[in-house]
């Protein structure tokens, strides 16, 4: 406060409740703070074909196989079983079921499921590793399991959204290319929290988008249609807005992957009146 600095940092809804009324107290008194969270949960994305982050043993072997020698060993009866009873006898791998969820088969990923793949699996009278697999070899690898470490409840996060000092964010700008892809996070924002939910208004969702973050950075050219700023603008059909399923391009130098995501219901977006590619 005394330099006149500004603090970003990133904010998640299990933290606030410890240091929310710190937060608060220190913007009382003159300090400009601000606080960034995922509007959903935040986590890792896990699959046959992407990431396993998984570190017990029965893993270390699987993990170094490529896609059809992992396809090939689960296909088969014997080695599948050998492969999911070392998995089960672990507890790295059940107690981490409690908090991953299936991203599902539609059209859609599922991000608000609330069923773990633990819950599942106790419902069906089966071990979590059996639905890992089944899920896995139905989509030939594709099928992909969220695993959260923060910002479990939605609760929670819904309370956290709503402070004046949080804004919707905490994408890790590649930093883990292969195992964490956060890029629909301003769609699940419009498409959850204002459209179906209304927790928040429109316009002032666009705000938190835009003009809000752009000013917590410096940006002074950008965040509002105004005379001589930058025309940075999507055209959203809201009715239509949801995230497409997480998906893996090899388009790095080397051939090297990485995950991505697009979206429905953009319309048009143009960067600095400049039409973009869809």
């Amino acid at each position: 406060q005394d330099a006149g600095a500004r603090l970003l940092f990133s904010s998640v809804a299990e933290h606030a409740k410890r240091v929310g009324g710190d937060v608060d107290a220190l913007r009382t008194g003159g300090s400009d703070i601000t606080g960034i969270t995922l509007p959903r949960r935040f986590g890792v994305l896990a699959s046959l074909r992407t990431f396993l982050p998984y570190r017990a043993a029965p893993w270390r072997a699987f993990r170094r196989l490529d896609l059809d020698a992992k396809l090939a060993l689960l296909a088969d009866p014997v080695s599948r079983e050998e492969f999911a009873a070392a998995v089960d006898a672990d507890p790295e791998f059940n107690r981490t079921a409690r908090r991953t969820r299936w991203l599902g088969d539609g059209e859609h990923p599922t991000f608000l499921r609330e069923q773990t793949l633990a819950d599942e699996a106790a419902a069906a009278g089966r071990r979590p590793i059996d639905l890992f697999i089944d899920r896995s070899l139905a989509s030939n690898g594709l099928a992909m399991f969220h695993s959260s470490f923060a910002n479990h409840d939605l609760g929670d996060v819904a309370e956290h959204l709503g402070r004046d000092w949080i804004l919707p964010g905490l994408g890790d700008a590649g930093a883990h290319a292969r195992q964490i892809c956060d890029a629909g996070y301003p769609t699940f924002y419009l498409s959850h929290w204002v459209r179906d939910r209304g927790a928040v208004a429109l316009a002032e969702a666009v705000r938190l988008l835009s003009s809000a973050p752009a000013a917590v950075i410096g940006l002074t050219d950008r965040g509002v249609v105004a005379p001589g700023m930058r025309a940075d603008l999507n055209v959203i059909d809201l009715d239509r807005l949801a995230e497409r399923h997480p998906r893996i391009v090899g388009d790095m130098p080397k051939g090297g992957e990485r995950l991505t995501q697009g979206a429905d219901g953009y319309v048009a977006g143009y960067r600095n009146w400049q039409r973009v590619p869809a």
